[in-house]
């Protein structure tokens, strides 16, 4: 979607660590003729660069709940590889990417360590105008925190339809998994 809708000169970077997801993700962008507008990038994301565990749950494409050194209790884990990692931070001093004006984060759980890896993008003149992190439920405390922290305030959040039924059930925002749109406060 956002591939269709950059202009100029803009460009959206898709980090997919999964292998599978990875494939398919270039294979959607040649579907769509996105080459060019979509620069696919198969590394992990964390706070720091180097290597580590991915732990697959399910090696089918669209899988999630996939971990970057982050192992979680219960799941069983079906594969594992080494897979690069990095820091925004990192990749942006080094010019590997541009200072993005937008971010979607959705990593499943390790939201936290990926802000931590872009401090100096949040904290700096070029920070993104926007951010949408995905907040598990219970982790909407610990994310607010921290992008409060960098000088970002939850504008919005947004719920799936999953999440409005839950929250018709007595739910409350807080024990549903749901997205949160940041801006960054006048300084």
């Amino acid at each position: 979607y956002a591939g269709h809708h950059v202009s100029g000169e803009g460009r959206v970077y898709a980090f997919e660590p999964h292998a599978q997801n990875f494939i398919q993700l270039c294979d959607n962008i040649r579907a769509n003729k996105l080459e060019g507008r979509v620069i696919p990038v198969n590394v992990a994301l964390s706070d720091r660069d180097g290597f580590g565990s991915f732990d697959y749950f399910s090696w089918e494409a669209g899988a999630s709940m996939n971990q970057f050194d982050n192992p979680m209790p219960g799941l069983p884990i079906v594969f594992s590889e080494v897979k690069p990692t990095a820091k925004i931070d990192t990749m942006i001093e080094d010019a590997t990417l541009p200072a993005p004006q937008l971010i979607k984060l959705d990593v499943d759980g390790i939201e936290p360590r990926v802000l931590k890896g872009m401090e100096r993008l949040l904290r700096g003149e070029r920070r993104p105008k926007a951010i949408l992190v995905e907040i598990d439920k219970g982790d909407a405390g610990k994310i607010v925190d921290t992008l409060a922290d960098y000088g970002y305030a939850l504008a919005e959040r947004q719920l799936t339809y999953f999440g409005k039924r839950k929250m018709s059930r007595g739910r409350t925002i807080d024990q549903i998994a749901h997205n949160g749109i940041f801006r960054p406060v006048a300084r």
